[in-house]
């Protein structure tokens, strides 16, 4: 409890403080300008820096799923990604003045008052474009994976489509929901996986968007993971409901793919480490070796794994084939390659390990909280076959 606390502490005022401070010394500032014209944008300045405070204290408690709309928690995320922007840009202005003194001997600088304006109005293009990338119906990317352990089926292959990271709730409305579901169905697959972050929030602040997981159809089926999102989001309120949409949660457990009366394929699927934080008892954390336990060796495995950050593990105890997501791509170029460090070195795309396979989606969508997308792979729907190989 402490530590929940402690961040936060850290989330709503020792952050967004650090934030606000910087913006005044390195962005308003500078400007000179008068108190008719400082006050407002300083007012600007500190919804972008304090949006998570904001948002929760208009609505709820969630950290994470403010009970607000949607379209405030995507815009007022894309405020507060302009207010970054800016302070990255400005950082390098003013590191470009401390050069140019320290060449002229300690000369007067170049005024670069007219800059600040500029760095603003183009940190706001491109959290803009950030946020329009991020809201796009996501695209299409297809693997092909031959190995001759993989069953052959009426149509010659078994096709698995991946959804990940839809977050509903604070990402997209109804329409973008049921658009996805039906481009998912477009695929005809075999199986479906979610491999977590699925929601946020109550139940009922993703009502009308996850009522149309109902719509998915799949012929041996529809399973999922939990994400850190789910255990963040009332997992007790939700586990009756993806019962009720005919999505079959895999809780450290794998289940097998019958096809005319013989087992060809299973599926696992392992918790988030989140889970280890949740208050209610019966949550336990990531068990690979549990969640592969009463495998037949040789047997082809198809592993959900929220965090990609499991896959040494689940590659050394024979999985095929780990689906995973979390990492969103990365968000932003450059911010990808730290987001990778946090993640195993896993970011987004396709990774091996011996026989071992990852793909790391970059998600259906993205967290409202974070809304943008610069630099790096789309959305994506994740679209694998496993065909057969000649002995």
């Amino acid at each position: 409890m402490k530590f929940l606390h402690m961040g936060l502490v850290i989330l709503f005022i020792a952050y967004p403080s650090c934030l606000m401070v910087l913006s005044w010394f390195l962005l308003v500032r500078p400007l000179n300008l008068p108190g008719k014209w400082r006050y407002p944008l300083l007012a600007v300045y500190f919804a972008g820096c304090f949006k998570d405070l904001l948002t929760n204290i208009t609505g709820g408690a969630n950290v994470v799923a403010p009970e607000v709309s949607y379209h405030i928690v995507t815009w007022m995320s894309t405020l507060n990604i302009t207010v970054i922007i800016s302070l990255f840009l400005a950082f390098f202005i003013h590191l470009g003045r401390l050069f140019w003194k320290i060449s002229r001997g300690g000369a007067k600088t170049v005024s670069f008052r007219f800059m600040y304006p500029v760095i603003t109005a183009a940190a706001l293009v491109l959290a803009v474009i950030g946020h329009v990338n991020a809201a796009r119906i996501p695209e299409i990317h297809k693997y092909t994976f031959f190995d001759e352990r993989f069953p052959r089926t009426s149509r010659g292959f078994i096709r698995v489509v991946q959804i990940t990271d839809t977050h509903f709730g604070t990402s997209v409305g109804p329409e973008k929901a049921r658009e996805t579901v039906e481009l998912v169905n477009r695929q005809e697959p075999d199986l479906i996986l979610l491999t977590g972050d699925i929601i946020d929030g109550k139940p009922e602040q993703s009502r009308e968007e996850v009522a149309f997981l109902k719509d998915l159809r799949a012929v041996h089926g529809v399973f999922g993971v939990h994400g850190n999102h789910e255990y963040y989001s009332y997992p007790e309120e939700w586990d009756p409901i993806w019962k009720s949409l005919g999505i079959t949660m895999l809780e450290n457990e794998n289940v097998p793919l019958i096809i005319d009366g013989k087992t060809v394929l299973y599926v696992a699927g392992i918790n988030d480490r989140q889970a280890l934080r949740v208050r209610e008892p019966g949550y336990e954390g990531p068990d690979p070796e549990k969640a592969l336990r009463g495998i037949p060796p040789g047997m082809p495995v198809v592993l959900m794994s929220h965090r990609p950050g499991e896959f040494d593990k689940a590659a050394a105890l024979g999985a095929d084939l780990t689906l995973s997501g979390h990492t969103h791509g990365g968000h932003i170029i450059g911010l990808d390659r730290i987001i990778a460090l946090l993640n195993g070195g896993y970011v987004s795309g396709y990774y091996s390990r011996g026989r071992s396979r990852l793909i790391v989606s970059s998600g259906t969508f993205l967290w409202g909280g974070f809304f943008c997308r610069l630099g790096i792979p789309a959305g994506e729907i994740v679209v694998v076959d496993l065909v057969p190989q000649e002995r």
